[in-house]
């Protein structure tokens, strides 16, 4: 899994989401269960594997419930606005966890750049330094002569 060891979490956000608020306490449950297994999963803030959705055995296993019981309430997460859902790929996702994945993707890449160009000038400082030292080591025996 690709995850992160935490999972940012906002009462204040929880608490005022109007679509959290419509949710029974078994679909405030269950999502928290699927928010789990999406912020683990590698494809961060979807219920899917390499793009291809879970089916919904694989979403009641996750819960531990029947597939009937699994189909309500990811249904009503989907009515309420709560959970995400992509019609032209079928995956269900959450808008929060895909954002903030795709966050640290860019910063990672910007990371990654700015260690790589900040690798390259002192790569190139090094060989001016290693040069400079050529030529002195070069002027010391000129001396010597």
């Amino acid at each position: 899994m690709a995850g992160k060891p935490y999972i940012p979490m906002y009462v204040g956000d929880w608490k005022k989401e109007p679509g959290i608020q419509l949710l029974s306490l078994e679909e405030k449950g269950a999502w928290l269960e699927l928010l789990f297994w999406m912020n683990e999963n590698i494809d961060r803030g979807q219920l899917s594997i390499r793009g291809i959705p879970l089916s919904m055995i694989h979403i009641a296993k996750i819960l531990n419930c029947d597939t009937p019981k699994a189909e309500d309430i990811l249904n009503k997460l989907i009515a309420t606005d709560t959970a995400g859902f992509d019609e032209e790929t079928g995956i269900v996702y959450s808008r929060r966890i895909k954002r903030e994945a795709g966050i640290s993707k860019v910063r990672s890449e910007s990371g990654r750049l700015g260690g790589l160009a900040s690798g390259k000038q002192r790569g190139s400082k090094q060989e001016e330094d290693g040069e400079a030292s050529v030529e002195q080591n070069g002027d010391i025996d000129s001396d010597n002569d």
